[in-house]
């Protein structure tokens, strides 16, 4: 039943307790499956308390051991009202989404095993990514043969006016 209503053809689920699990999960799967250790994340998004490397800033310090480990990169958030990169949507180009390239190349694309993202960040802030932003992420993922994995705990289940927030962007998580 999840298969007909999940985007694209993704036809496997795996149930877990929480959303934090399931993030979690969604790691260990994206590492086995191709091999690789690395994870990438953005920097404001949280994933869930046992989760790493998926920290934001503004929670990090009450989890002392929830420090980014080596298997862990993180990347800057698409947040045009205060762009970390100090550019102007859309005249940026999407210079954001144009930056994960810079961290993948620097990390090495074959230890990078996938790059998480909640569609619509959640706790902090409530970032809606600009026009163009995801698709041009799933295009890096494909490019460099990355698992796209998009964390819906917050977003799924027709809580944006789509029954995944990923479908606004007509992306699909997953590939290689």
């Amino acid at each position: 039943m999840l298969a007909e209503i999940t985007p694209g053809d993704l036809i496997k689920s795996f149930l877990s307790t929480g959303g934090a699990t399931a993030n979690e999960n969604a790691m260990k799967i994206a590492r086995a499956y191709t091999g690789r250790p690395k994870i990438i994340s953005r920097w404001r998004s949280y994933h869930g308390r046992p989760t790493e490397p998926c920290r934001s800033p503004e929670t990090r310090e009450d989890f002392p051991t929830s420090r980014a480990s080596p298997e862990s990169s993180r990347i800057w958030d698409p947040f045009c009202y205060r762009c970390f990169f100090d550019k102007t949507y859309p005249e940026c180009n999407l210079f954001c989404a144009d930056q994960i390239r810079e961290v993948i190349e620097v990390e090495g694309p074959k230890t990078i095993a996938g790059i998480i993202v909640e569609p619509i960040t959640g706790s902090n802030c409530r970032i809606i990514p600009p026009d163009g932003y995801m698709q041009r992420l799933r295009q890096i993922c494909d490019e460099y043969k990355i698992l796209f994995i998009t964390d819906e705990v917050m977003t799924g289940f027709g809580r944006t006016g789509k029954m995944f927030a990923c479908e606004h962007w007509n992306v699909v998580p997953g590939s290689l």
